[in-house]
């Protein structure tokens, strides 16, 4: 039964990137591996340079559990952040709960496949962090205990990763099902798990620093202790690898009794939420769009999944500002240093607003999320140039504020002139009109109007990932770019060459959206 459901699972989710009712043609799964082999090379090819870095260092000098450590904790992080909503939306959210708890399933089944399909796509994210890793330190030691360890610890991490992100996805659960309106509260949950992981991070990167510097085996700080002993069960060390194994075996043990006690209850109806009285009001007069795109607005701030998926972006943004503005005479103090003036700085932190703003990704499953009531849509007395601009303009409305006051932080914390100011605002602004269209336009001609749940649409879709894949490198290139500028002595025509990039970026996407994806859409 288990291997039956764990199957259903993987194959609904590949052929629902694939296509939508039809079988995919070749060209579509080719185009797919492409793409996916792509990524994975480029995050193997980062992750192995660290690597080296790293290993050439501390691999000779006798610090191979720091290493190890390292790369341990980072293929934990990422295990773990990537999976803290999908285990939610993958394990309470479907739509099919109610229809299969209906049939001769045990609970048990069902909750061991649902998780099976989180650790599987957990145990990918670990290998591109890890596996690259291992290759390092076999070719610089070549050991093989230091392999086989640490072959072994990313076995069971994952477990680890994926019963904490479980625990964390219940707590959300059961305070949606008790709440209405809880999407708030699961917003701000959510977002203070993350800063409070990164808090304890950084705390931990800090003292890890401060020992590297002084680089003295023999004086482990106290905060340290607990990576000698991950690093010494990747070295094979029986104590320290017996142990890790059992703590991410029982944690993973009381993860799967705790939501399992209580499966039905979350995964299905509402229960124990208060009950609101129906008020009659009136309802103002509203043009088309303004009511289309209300809706689109609404649905957003509505659901905790769209966004702390697509709207992520922004928090970062506005944090980074926030950050930049504390800091603000190191800030001034490195664009000196590095430049010799503050406004040569600008260009570049125009371009890293752009860079956090491709995070954001409302528009790429704007219209998959209609789901099976497209219909609706298409029978509406409204052109299809008002539903296209209505799913536009909602990602266009949430992002230009944070946008606009990260852009006047920078500005602060820069000391950038006026002229240099303008292309802090106006460039990201561009940028989150061209990435909005662009979203939409590969929403378009990937739909994917089937899912059991709204991260399918949101996180997994094959218009997210490529708007994702798409946008990343956009910005990569011409933030290269604009350095490279920067250095040569041309900080204006970096400055002026990145917003004209974005503009005409905005306006080909435009014309896309409107002509070839305007007319496929007519036709669904």
């Amino acid at each position: 039964m288990i291997k039956l459901l764990v199957k259903n699972r993987l194959r609904g989710f590949i052929s629902g990137m694939l296509k939508q009712g039809k079988r995919a043609s070749k060209g579509k799964i080719a185009l797919f591996a492409f793409l996916f082999a792509y990524l994975f090379a480029a995050v193997a090819f980062l992750s192995g340079t660290f690597a080296y870095m790293l290993g050439d260092v501390f691999i000779p000098s006798g610090f191979s559990w720091l290493y190890f450590a390292i790369f341990t904790l980072a293929s934990f992080s990422a295990v773990f952040l990537l999976s803290i909503f999908e285990t939610k939306s993958e394990l309470f959210d479907c739509k099919d709960n109610d229809l299969l708890l209906s049939m001769p399933i045990p609970e048990r089944a069902l909750v061991i496949s649902r998780t099976i399909v989180v650790l599987l796509v957990n145990y990918l994210i670990q290998a591109l962090v890890i596996l690259p890793a291992v290759v390092v330190y076999a070719i610089i030691s070549r050991d093989a205990v230091g392999v086989i360890g640490a072959l072994l610890v990313s076995l069971f991490t994952p477990l680890l990763a994926t019963a904490l992100s479980s625990g964390v996805g219940y707590l959300l659960a059961y305070l949606s099902k008790r709440m209405r309106k809880s999407t708030l509260l699961t917003v701000i949950l959510s977002l203070g798990f993350i800063f409070l992981y990164f808090w304890g991070y950084n705390k931990l990167v800090t003292g890890m620093e401060g020992f590297i510097l002084g680089f003295a085996p023999e004086e482990i700080p106290e905060n340290l202790k607990i990576l000698e002993f991950i690093g010494n069960a990747s070295l094979l060390k029986i104590v320290p690898l017996i142990t890790v194994a059992l703590v991410c075996v029982a944690f993973a043990f009381v993860a799967y009794y705790l939501i399992s006690i209580r499966y039905i209850r979350l995964a299905t109806s509402n229960v124990g939420a208060k009950k609101i009285k129906y008020e009659a009001k009136k309802a103002d007069a509203k043009s088309p769009l303004m009511a289309l795109t209300g809706k689109e607005l609404k649905k957003f701030f509505t659901s905790s999944v769209y966004i702390l998926n697509s709207g992520i972006g922004l928090v970062f943004t506005v944090a980074i500002a926030v950050v930049a503005l504390i800091n603000a005479d190191t800030v001034k103090e490195l664009a000196y240093g590095l430049f010799g003036n503050s406004d040569y700085l600008a260009p570049a932190l125009a371009m890293m607003l752009v860079f956090l703003s491709s995070m954001n990704m409302m528009s790429s499953s704007a219209l998959s999320l209609e789901g099976k009531n497209l219909w609706i849509l298409k029978t509406v007395p409204v052109s299809d140039n008002t539903v296209i601009l209505s799913k536009v303009l909602p990602q266009i409305i949430v992002t230009t504020p944070p946008v606009l006051l990260s852009s006047l932080l920078m500005i602060v914390a820069a000391g950038a002139s006026p002229i240099y100011s303008l292309f802090i605002i106006l460039t990201p602004v561009a940028a989150n009109v061209g990435f909005a269209f662009l979203g939409l336009c590969f929403n378009i001609l990937a739909p994917k109007f089937q899912f059991d749940n709204e991260a399918q649409v949101i996180k997994q879709s094959m218009a997210t990932f490529l708007t994702m894949i798409t946008q990343a490198v956009v910005s990569i290139l011409v933030m290269v770019l604009t350095v490279v500028l920067i250095f040569k002595g041309f900080p204006l025509l970096s400055a002026l060459a990145g917003l004209l990039f974005f503009v005409v970026f905005a306006i080909v996407c435009a014309i896309i959206l409107f002509i070839p994806c305007k007319q496929k859409y007519t036709k669904m």
